[in-house]
């Protein structure tokens, strides 16, 4: 036990409690605060699976007029793993395309010494086998050559289908190069089958350094523009899940935000009132979603029409369909401006709070979407009412808002049961908790899963810090797998100040 005697005020330290005994102005105040409980399994795994933080250097040079894209590119990683590494494993969405991707050479570097290989590509995965293993704060580098031959895309093609591709206006290479997948502490590297529906990527964090080489006349869009000087283009992102571009010769900018965070807009479309509600959309939100889940935590946010109907998010950058972009009007905003709300929220629920987007898709796509509503309510309260009736579907038969993306082969399926009846349950939990205690939450949830791949157990071991309702009859009506968590509390939730958590 300590006890300290200063101003006035005894502090005693007995084993985990602290006790404060204040004594000023004839009144006794005490106040008991218990030391902050040991990490969960789920957090511990978190954290886990975030100690591999690989870089990655590009050099890119963009043959526009004939679609062309070829990429050197190092990619750096220290084991900090704790166990030896046996092999080292990529995800390259491209390589399922053998037309599109040519792989020319792979190189290890470990020790000063260059080494050429033969990897063993599984569908989307580069699996490199070690010679011997890697040790315990060893480093090593991967050197890939490769090129890409794009493929004409459309305003009427969907993702992951195009993410890596040509418009008639828009160049577009999301998912395009070689990153290390999650590591599993006892596993090693994670790997699974390419799927064509749903976001089949994981997002480990990492450096990003990039020089695109192209026509003086090309724009580039991406986040973490350094410098770019007669075609050279040079940009940095730390600290981040995902690097992605576009590129235009007919780009134009919009510019905006403050100076402590600005925003740009990078367009083609003719249609400027689409451009307008895009822009001013984008500002809206970012400002919104910091205000509600915690300070957006990048230097800017670019935005770029992309050439297909599908959006995407990437750290600090977002692609806005094009096709929205060529639809919209002022008396039918709500694509245009639901998909770029959708996709600001990503920065959060994916920048941030990082998801297994393979085995729980609902977690990031349903806040994501609910972020919809609540830029809807603030901003277009005339629109929010069209979203509870989008949302408020029928259950997809055979499918519940915990499947898999692999569990999905019709992708109207995958998209009303992870975009419209997983959203539609967290507002019914909203309902339940009070809106303003679950945006409390939502706000806590991000603040302490940040930099982490977060989980439905996580999701909901936070929420029930803040409410002990009975969400049984949800959990029936969503999950194959209801969650014990979801089932009635027996006590009240203990206090923000009784779990040890800041406010």
């Amino acid at each position: 036990m300590l006890l300290l005697d200063a101003m006035n005020i005894k502090l005693f330290i007995a084993g985990s409690s602290v006790v404060i005994i204040s004594i000023a102005a004839g009144l006794f105040f005490l106040f008991t605060l218990q030391s902050a409980p040991a990490a969960s399994p789920e957090i511990q795994a978190a954290e886990a699976a975030k100690i591999i933080y690989p870089r990655y250097d590009l050099d890119i040079e963009i043959e526009y007029s004939s679609h062309l894209v070829r990429v050197a590119e190092k990619a750096g990683f220290l084991n900090t793993a704790g166990e030896p590494v046996n092999e080292l494993v990529f995800s390259f969405p491209p390589a399922i395309y053998p037309d599109v991707m040519k792989l020319e050479s792979v190189e290890i570097v470990r020790n000063n010494e260059k080494k050429s290989i033969a990897p063993e590509i599984d569908t989307s995965m580069i699996v490199i086998s070690l010679d011997t293993p890697l040790a315990v704060h060893e480093s090593i580098e991967v050197r890939f050559n490769f090129s890409l031959t794009l493929f004409q895309i459309f305003k009427t093609d969907l993702h992951p289908y195009g993410n890596y591709g040509y418009g008639s206006q828009v160049l577009q290479c999301g998912e395009f190069f070689p990153t290390l997948t999650p590591w599993v502490p006892g596993q090693g590297f994670r790997r699974w089958k390419y799927h064509k529906i749903g976001d089949p990527y994981l997002y480990p964090l990492a450096d990003f350094n990039i020089t695109i080489n192209t026509s003086p006349d090309v724009v580039v869009a991406a986040y973490g523009q350094v410098s770019q000087d007669n075609g050279i283009w040079k940009f940095e992102s730390p600290h981040s899940r995902s690097w992605a571009f576009t590129a235009s010769p007919e780009y134009k900018v919009m510019a905006g935000g403050t100076e402590a965070l600005p925003v740009k807009l990078f367009y083609v479309s003719q249609n400027a009132r689409a451009v307008e509600a895009c822009f001013k959309t984008a500002l809206d939100s970012v400002t919104l979603f910091s205000e509600l889940y915690g300070l957006y935590n990048k230097k800017e946010l670019v935005v770029a029409e992309n050439a297909y109907y599908s959006s995407m998010e990437y750290t600090g950058f977002i692609t806005i369909s094009g096709s929205h972009m060529e639809t919209y009007t002022s008396a039918a905003p709500y694509l245009l401006v639901y998909i770029t709300a959708h996709e600001v929220s990503h920065q959060w629920w994916y920048g941030s709070v990082g998801t297994d987007q393979l085995l729980e898709p609902w977690l990031d796509e349903g806040l994501a979407t609910y972020s919809e509503y609540l830029f809807f309510k603030k901003y277009h309260s005339e629109l929010a009412g069209a979203w509870l009736r989008t949302a408020n579907q029928a259950m997809v038969p055979g499918h519940y808002i915990d499947d898999t993306i692999f569990d999905f082969d019709i992708r109207t399926r995958y998209f009303q049961t992870i975009y419209r009846l997983a959203p539609y349950f967290i507002y019914e939990i909203s309902l339940a908790v009070g809106e303003t205690t679950f945006q409390k939450f939502l706000h806590e949830f991000n603040i302490r899963q940040t930099d982490t791949f977060a989980s439905g157990a996580d999701f909901f071991r936070i929420l029930r810090e803040f409410s002990s309702a009975d969400f049984t009859a949800l959990g029936v009506k969503y999950f194959r797998r209801p969650p014990d968590a979801l089932k009635a509390e027996t006590s009240s939730p203990m206090t923000r100040v009784e779990k040890g958590v800041s406010s």
